[in-house]
């Protein structure tokens, strides 16, 4: 938090919700959000909708950062991401804090995160009954968080519900996408299995054996870190790489 903003911490969340009442479009949405942050002191905000390997949300962290989280799966290993599927409570966190557990690449992704200036934050999880669904975060390059703002438990956690009922019904809000890794021969086979069709009809569509098409598939799977050929289906359609 910056210390030459630092006031009574107390979330404005009557505020934010006037705000987004009239915010329509993916940039309103974007400033008001950000503009809220700036209201505590940070730079950035994020919104996360977790699915296992696929991740959807809203961010204004750059667009290098947003490409490099999604092409390299860093949602499977982000340590803040970890940390909130198992908390019930908002937390603060750093760049220099190091968890028991962690991972090298875990701590190697608070160091990378630190290099382009994000160095603390507050994240907000948001769990159901099927376990985590999203986390709310805004952070900022301090090195530390004023933790008078996580005291306010209940108002973060209103927020964060607010803002997952907001933001989880919209069609239309992504992280800036990598660019598509898959070649023209897997997305056109994953295109088929979209339309209903299975590994059968695609080989004798496209005219392949039905080996080549499943070797196609591990393929798309290991590229989009997914587990299942529905889950990398499911992560092309989110990323509107293919389409219904």
């Amino acid at each position: 938090m910056n210390r030459r903003t630092k006031k009574k911490v107390k979330p404005l969340f009557d505020e934010l919700r006037d705000w987004l009442s009239v915010a329509n479009s993916d940039h309103d949405i974007k400033t008001t959000l950000e503009r809220f942050a700036a209201r505590y002191g940070f730079s950035w905000f994020t919104y996360l909708a977790v699915n296992d390997a696929n991740v959807r949300g809203l961010s204004n962290y750059s667009l290098d950062w947003q490409e490099r989280y999604l092409a390299d799966h860093l949602v499977v290993i982000d340590p803040i991401l970890a940390v909130a599927r198992s908390a019930k409570r908002p937390f603060a966190w750093s760049a220099g804090s190091v968890a028991p557990g962690w991972t090298r690449r875990q701590i190697q992704f608070m160091r990378d995160a630190a290099a382009v200036g994000i160095r603390s934050g507050v994240s907000i999880p948001i769990h159901d009954g099927y376990g985590i669904r999203a986390v709310a975060t805004f952070s900022g390059s301090e090195t530390e968080v004023d933790r008078e703002i996580v005291a306010d438990e209940f108002d973060l956690l209103a927020i964060g519900a607010y803002l997952h009922a907001f933001l989880a019904r919209r069609d239309d809000i992504a992280l800036h996408a990598a660019k598509c890794p898959l070649t023209h021969s897997q997305l056109e086979c994953l295109s088929w299995l979209v339309q209903g069709k299975n590994n059968t009809d695609v080989a004798l569509i496209r005219g392949i054996s039905t080996r080549a098409v499943e070797y196609q598939l591990q393929a798309i799977r290991h590229k989009l870190g997914a587990s299942t050929t529905v889950q990398a289906a499911a992560i092309a359609l989110d990323r509107r790489w293919v389409s219904l």
